[in-house]
């Protein structure tokens, strides 16, 4: 399981595009 701060930083808007995480909605893993 992927930390509750990564999945929040995930989730969050990024101020730039290329700084989008990628990760998997249910377990936070990335893809």
């Amino acid at each position: 399981m992927a930390s509750k701060s990564k999945i929040a930083a995930a989730k969050r808007p990024p101020k730039f595009s290329t700084r989008t995480i990628r990760r998997c909605m249910l377990c936070g893993r990335p893809r």
